[in-house]
């Protein structure tokens, strides 16, 4: 059990390398509920606890102590092994295909630009230019990275699986004053969290979402007068990002149209997994996109988002 743990062990040294779990999940750029989970089930594989509960920082048990000073010669050389071939992969001639709506890529392009000519010549972008008012066009798929995230004045979203990437909802500031409730909620009553299943349920089956390419698509539903926000998931653990647009969407195939009061407030790219890219060097950019589109949009922006909706 241990020879087929060797790889998740290789991870788990990574995190307890950091103080806890807040430290940890910033250092690998995670989410503090993803590295629980991880241990968990490493927990559940093993058949030991690995670290003390009940601990600010992380805190070894004797089990695990005695395991992690064993495997120490093969876990450091799996590390450098796996760090080599990650390595290899950034060095190697990949080209990145990008999606962009304008008002994004005027902001961020000469700084990506500018870090990966000099950082990672090997690496060539591409970017498309599209505009997310409008129905994404068939190509859209060829594309490794598509921009996910708040777009002002008639905000629309895509809905796309994306492993366990977790998607926070928001009420407007104006309804949630309106109805008066909290501007961010965590939890669904039992009326809600059942409308919300149904219609994502509905979304996966419309468009084959739990197939094994991810796919993409446009979609909204209207739940209850603007007064629900949730962290939104599914019973598979498989959480879906999705979104929904304030206005109409009209009729389109695949898409169902609605008005609705929600905003997402986080930026994102969406990963897709149509092209035989260069995986390693695709998250790479994912990840310097994320930070820049954050960085400047905030700066440009300030609380449109909130207000303008």
């Amino acid at each position: 059990m241990i020879t087929e743990c060797l790889e998740d062990l290789v991870y788990f040294a990574a995190i307890i390398k950091e103080a806890n779990f807040s430290k940890a999940a910033k250092s690998l750029d995670v989410s503090q509920l993803t590295l629980r989970r991880f241990i968990q089930k490493l927990e559940a594989q093993l058949e030991h606890r690995l670290i003390q509960t009940g601990q600010t920082n992380f805190v070894l048990t004797e089990y695990a102590h005695n395991l992690m000073s064993q495997l120490a010669p093969q876990l450091k050389a799996m590390e450098h092994e796996m760090f080599n071939l990650i390595q290899n992969d950034l060095n190697y001639h990949s080209t990145i295909k990008i999606a962009l709506p304008h008002f994004v890529a005027d902001m961020i392009m000469p700084h990506l630009l500018g870090k990966f000519c000099c950082e990672y010549p090997h690496i060539q972008l591409e970017f498309a230019y599209i505009n997310l008012l409008n129905y994404f066009e068939p190509n859209l798929l060829d594309y490794d990275l598509m921009f996910l995230g708040c777009i002002p004045n008639n905000s629309q979203f895509y809905i796309t699986k994306f492993g366990k990437l977790r998607a926070k909802l928001y009420c407007s500031r104006v309804y949630a004053d309106k109805y008066g409730i909290p501007h961010t909620l965590e939890v669904l009553n039992k009326e809600h969290r059942s409308r919300l299943v149904s219609f994502m349920h509905k979304a996966i089956k419309i468009t084959n979402l739990n197939d094994e390419s991810d796919s993409l698509f446009i979609a909204n539903t209207r739940l209850n007068s603007g007064t629900v926000a949730a962290q939104a998931y599914i019973d598979t653990n498989e959480f879906i990002t999705f979104s929904v647009c304030h206005g109409q969407l009209g009729n389109a195939p695949n898409v169902i149209p609605l008005l609705t009061d929600y905003y997402v407030e986080e930026f994102d790219f969406c990963l897709l997994k149509n092209r035989n890219s260069n995986l390693h060097a695709v998250q790479l950019v994912q990840n310097i996109l994320v930070n820049l589109v954050v960085k400047n949009m905030r700066q440009v922006t300030g609380n449109l988002f909130m207000d303008d909706i």
